[in-house]
């Protein structure tokens, strides 16, 4: 307990003394633009020379966004409670930007801990879809949070019709490997591999997340679908770096979610 207990003093002072070098420095927005040479050379000093090279850079990018999540805990929380408010399921979408986007919240089984709560919702975009889970574990002597932020994809026929006689000629055109190498980038960022006989899902569906209780094997980057994971009893994420526009759209997604259920009630 000695060690953890200097360890998180250490962290704290250092953290403290950072900043305000940072606003000593840097304190206007104008010169904001110079402090990329700081951040650099402060990441470099602590590089030792491994093969590696990059793991404190890595770990500081999984560092910034567990910061990130953590401010918008209880903008997640508010934009559940504005869904279940006003009843935007599945089957009752909430439509916005010019219909492009939809949100809508998810009714999920108890977990098996008692301790545990839990809290699932959706945002839906043209090109992604995102859930995001929100756990609470209630320990009597200290509570603990944790976020996870996933990525699912279209099953095919979900969004085709299987009597509709165009849908019915683009399925047998990529049945030629050649269309379908051409083809290759959309069918991936646009439709799940969960299908039959693969027993590797790398993307998942939604269905696929709905029959494990949105529970996934690792909850890091391991798992396919996975965007992002706050805890509040750990230090950090990991694998952010290598998925960093992914969490930047999905934070964007966020924000604007939030804006339009803040602005619910004004309507």
């Amino acid at each position: 307990m000695g060690y953890l207990k200097e360890h998180d003093e250490h962290k704290e002072k250092s953290t403290k003394a950072m900043l305000r070098l940072c606003k000593k420095y840097f304190g206007k927005e104008d010169k904001y633009l110079n402090a990329t040479p700081a951040i650099a050379a402060a990441l470099n000093y602590f590089d030792k020379g491994d093969e590696v090279g990059e793991m404190y850079l890595e770990w500081t990018v999984d560092e910034f966004f567990r910061l990130q999540i953590k401010k918008r805990i209880e903008n997640i929380k508010f934009i559940y409670s504005q869904l279940v408010k006003h009843k935007f399921t599945e089957k009752n979408r909430y439509e916005y930007n010019d219909l492009d986007n939809h949100i809508f919240y998810l009714p999920c089984k108890k977990p098996e801990e008692d301790y545990e709560t839990m809290t699932v919702f959706v945002m839906t975009s043209q090109t992604t879809n995102y859930i995001v889970v929100y756990k609470e574990l209630d320990f009597k002597t200290k509570k603990e949070e944790k976020i996870y932020i996933y990525r699912y994809w279209d099953q095919y026929w979900d969004v085709h019709d299987k009597k509709d006689k165009w849908d019915i000629e683009e399925a047998q055109k990529y049945k030629n490997v050649e269309y379908a190498i051409i083809h290759s980038r959309w069918l991936v960022d646009r439709y799940s591999d969960n299908i039959k006989g693969n027993k590797y899902v790398f993307r998942p569906d939604l269905k696929m997340y709905k029959k494990s209780n949105f529970k996934t094997y690792y909850g890091d980057h391991r798992d396919g679908g996975f965007i992002l994971g706050y805890n509040s009893f750990m230090s950090r994420d990991t694998g952010s770096i290598g998925a960093f526009y992914e969490i930047n759209d999905a934070l964007f997604q966020l924000k604007c979610a939030y804006e339009e259920m803040t602005d619910l009630d004004k309507k």
